[in-house]
């Protein structure tokens, strides 16, 4: 039932792009293009202090964690929708006479399923000294559309190999091979670091889908 209802939500695109054609068979290369719409936003945030003392590096960081820590709890975010990377510490600079700083980080992933929170939960980000991260849509639905898209994609060259076919006076035959290829495009908000422009935007103004597009190389006898 759940593959019968994305054939109503998704846009679909097929292409043919080329052919191949020899006295014992022909090569059909086809496309096709999905739109999914998306069902959660995954947010890549990434909590940094960097100065040129160590310790206040670190104890930046732990500040900066301190303040994070309560918006999870502001906006309802669960444990399992989060996920964390241990801290990370390192030394830069100390020679070509760029001073020496010392630079402190953690990397956290947070999916939110309620697309209201997606501005609100930016500014809260901002207003707390956070400026690094992005958000992007994405859907729990690839798979089902994955399949969806390899199938067209087969039809389509099916319905091009029977086309020349026909117009070499030839019977098309079995698949001989099949090669797929996907490739998925997640639409990314373009904030990072953009925090003046943050209250200008519209979620409604971004699109909210990811697309997935599959190719397939099919080889049909020809007989």
């Amino acid at each position: 039932m759940k593959i019968t209802i994305l054939f109503f939500i998704l846009s679909l695109f097929t292409t043919i792009n080329s052919q191949t054609i020899t006295n014992s068979f022909i090569i059909i290369d086809a496309d096709s293009r999905i739109e999914i719409p998306a069902k959660e936003i995954t947010f890549a945030i990434v909590i940094e202090q960097v100065d040129t003392n160590a310790q206040n590096a670190y104890n930046g960081l732990k500040q900066l964690e301190e303040k994070f820590i309560p918006l999870l709890k502001e906006f309802n975010i669960p444990d399992s929708n989060i996920s964390y990377s241990l801290s990370k510490f390192r030394r830069e600079g100390g020679f070509n006479n760029r001073p020496v700083q010392f630079k402190a980080n953690e990397n956290i992933v947070i999916k939110l399923y309620d697309f209201k929170q997606y501005e609100p939960f930016q500014l809260a980000l901002l207003s707390i000294g956070i400026y690094s991260f992005n958000g992007t849509f994405s859907t729990t639905e690839i798979k089902e559309a994955r399949e969806i898209g390899f199938r067209i994609a087969l039809e389509k060259a099916e319905q091009e190999a029977k086309l020349i076919s026909n117009q070499l006076g030839r019977e098309l035959g079995k698949v001989l091979e099949v090669e797929s290829k996907n490739k998925d495009y997640v639409v990314t908000s373009p904030m990072q670091g953009m925090y003046s422009t943050v209250e200008e935007m519209k979620l409604i103004d971004i699109p909210q889908h990811v697309t997935l597009y599959t190719n397939v190389k099919v080889k049909y006898e020809l007989k």
